[in-house]
């Protein structure tokens, strides 16, 4: 069964929870204990965590929740509130991030630790199924930290149920929400499946569940390092102090086993997109090893690093090679490695680009380097390309900047397929269109807009591959209206006069969940200016 969890990096700041550590125990414990499939619904940024999540085997889906803009509205002065929402909201959005044929998944909360797999035999809701809260057996009290869902039922009352949430953000976050959505019309779960330790120690529990203190407070109050926590943890801690020590132990354990299995973790392979995969080039040069561009281009992809040269175009003005991936993904990371068998041909490839394409005929500039010194590849310092996070393209094409021969030894792209990857399909409908127009005095213009929806789209910046900042496409614009481009009020004017200071600076506009780019998105902020 698929186990989903979610969090918002924007929490982190909440030391009293320690996050990270709760994920671990949580994925450690059923990794451990049952035969779970974890998925991470994550909001933030690729970091050294999402990696170490993705290096245990937990599916990482980068995903920023699809009422965003909602949140903010409704409380536009409160971060915490909006960062505690965007995480807690995450699992309602679970049917729109998984195209599964599955007709029941779990969902908890990350702060849960397993103790035996959860069979749920028996037990077949029309929606959802859950354990109380505070009180045992009473099923007014829902909680959803634990929720075994009708997958197929949720995507299709999904609109209905983003909808009843938008009319009452007021009630609270996403428990309260459900309360009021489904009643008592659902499926009670017996409290094992969501036992805390308030209640006590059950040696029949299957899901512990931190609802209330977490371990690092508990810690704290046990070793007396803080004389007590706030108002209701401290209630709850009360009722049973050994019960709460005795599940803090096994958590220990859980982490200290976690972090010392982190040095024998077996990565799982990636997989290199380019093998067995049609390539060409602009030229053919009269030293290359073959006569047309489709066969010198593949010497690029037989996976051997040995500094010779894999392909060799003709010299001119911006050569280039390419290869075609076969079918859309997420491209995560490009490695170039370049011809070094000969002093001084290593120079030419100096200066190039990466551009990525949804089609072989458009490309979007998405990396470009401009140093003269040259980077190396079977010395292992290949030149490697890795974006913040993964870019929707079928075709890989690198381009020198300048007029010489291109030449290089092995090229590797890797990538995963994208749980939306129909929508970037030549002749699909995009949710989204949108265009990166220039950059005048310091201020980045564009537009952007859902295509079936009226709200506006929530974009997000990065410069040099880093998120700078996020904005909506909301600004009034007669020369849209008059296209009939949607209602006209899709704009954006955004200043980045602080980031000007490098005319190479690539600027980069994403939009739904950091993985769909705006035309021109990737372009340099000097190709972009007009002064």
């Amino acid at each position: 069964m698929k186990w989903f969890f979610c969090w918002c990096q924007d929490t982190d700041f909440r030391s009293d929870h320690n996050w990270k550590d709760l994920i671990r125990a949580s994925v450690e414990s059923a990794q451990k204990n049952t035969k779970l499939e974890p998925y991470f619904i994550y909001d933030g940024d690729r970091s050294d965590f999402t990696e170490e999540m993705s290096e245990k085997g937990v599916n990482v889906i980068f995903h920023r929740l699809s009422f965003t803009n909602k949140i903010i509205e409704h409380s536009p002065n409160d971060k915490v509130y909006q960062s505690i929402a965007r995480g807690a909201f995450l699992r309602f959005d679970i049917p729109i991030i998984s195209d599964f044929s599955d007709e029941f998944v779990l969902y908890s909360d990350a702060d849960v630790m397993f103790l035996e797999d959860p069979k749920f035999i028996g037990y077949n809701p029309n929606f959802v199924a859950a354990a109380p809260q505070f009180d045992r057996g009473r099923r007014y009290d829902l909680n959803s930290g634990v929720m075994l869902l009708n997958l197929k039922t949720f995507k299709l009352i999904h609109d209905k149920l983003i909808e009843f949430t938008l009319k009452n953000l007021h009630i609270g976050l996403d428990q309260e929400i459900l309360r009021e959505f489904v009643g008592t019309d659902y499926l009670l779960l017996p409290d094992t499946y969501n036992w805390k330790p308030y209640w006590g120690i059950n040696q029949d529990a299957s899901i512990i569940h931190w609802h209330g203190p977490k371990p690092e407070t508990i810690n704290n109050l046990l070793n007396n390092s803080i004389e007590k926590t706030n108002g209701i943890w401290q209630d709850l801690f009360e009722k049973d102090k050994n019960s709460y020590a005795y599940y803090l132990e096994y958590y220990k354990k859980l982490i200290k086993n976690y972090k010392k299995s982190e040095r024998n973790i077996q990565k799982i392979p990636r997989i290199n997109l380019v093998k067995g995969k049609f390539a060409t080039q602009s030229s053919v040069s009269e030293w290359a090893a073959h006569t047309t561009p489709e066969a010198d281009a593949v010497g690029a992809l037989d996976g051997v690093i040995d500094g010779q040269q894999g392909f060799h175009t003709d010299i001119e003005e911006s050569p280039w090679w390419m290869v075609d991936l076969g079918d859309i993904f997420g491209i995560s990371e490009i490695r170039i490695f370049n011809r070094m068998d000969i002093p001084g041909v290593a120079e030419r490839a100096s200066r190039l680009a990466i551009e990525i394409g949804l089609e072989q005929d458009n490309f979007v500039e998405v990396y470009r380097r401009e140093e003269q010194e040259p980077f190396g590849g079977v010395d292992g310092h290949p030149l490697v390309f890795k974006p913040t996070i993964p870019i929707p393209g079928r075709y890989a094409r690198i381009r020198l900047l300048n007029r010489n021969y291109l030449h290089l030894d092995q090229v590797e792209v890797y990538g995963d397929h994208l749980p939306y990857g129909e929508k970037y399909r030549p002749g699909a409908s995009s949710p989204f269109e949108g265009v990166v127009d220039q950059i005048k005095n310091g201020i980045l213009t564009g537009w952007a807009r859902q295509i079936s929806c009226p709200e506006p789209a929530h974009l997000i910046l990065f410069v040099d591959h880093k998120r700078v900042s996020c904005f909506d496409a909301n600004i009034w614009r007669p020369d849209l209206h008059a296209a009939g481009i949607g209602t006209g009020q899709h704009g954006f004017s955004v200043d980045i006069a602080e980031f000007l200071e490098r005319p190479q600076s690539i600027v980069e506009v994403f939009v739904e969940s950091r993985t769909l780019a705006l035309q021109n998105s990737g372009m340099t902020i000097a190709s972009l200016s007009i002064l």
